[in-house]
């Protein structure tokens, strides 16, 4: 399976992460995306997907059939993904920093800066 998305080119959607990029690499999906920003920056430090230019239809068509065509980088994208989903976006991990910091935070006298 191949996991495709297209975002908007706009400034708004560059700092957005969809929980649908983690749940489609953790099932063994490599990505084609239209996308700038951090979901660009995290599928491309994984070294797990193709991109192509936000809002441009052929360019993602043709990227899909291009991975079909070559089931070798298929399935190496898709290793590479659920890899590095599961090293960096485990939920049990995530949610224990994040109880973590709020305990920080709660501690943390009124007139101190909060932590982080």
């Amino acid at each position: 399976a191949t996991g495709v998305g297209q975002r908007r080119d706009a400034e708004l959607v560059k700092t957005v992460i969809p929980s649908k990029s983690c749940e489609g690499t953790a099932a063994h999906t490599r990505i084609v995306r239209g996308v700038r920003g951090e979901t660009r920056a995290i599928i491309e430090d994984a070294e797990a997907g193709v991109f192509v230019p936000p809002e441009d239809a052929k360019a993602l068509a043709d990227a899909v059939v291009q991975l079909k065509r070559n089931p070798g980088r298929h399935a190496e994208l898709a290793r590479n993904a659920y890899e590095y989903v599961h090293a960096h976006f485990d939920r049990t991990d995530l949610a224990r920093e994040y109880a973590a910091l709020l305990a920080e935070v709660a501690a943390a006298p009124a007139h101190e800066p909060i932590p982080g």
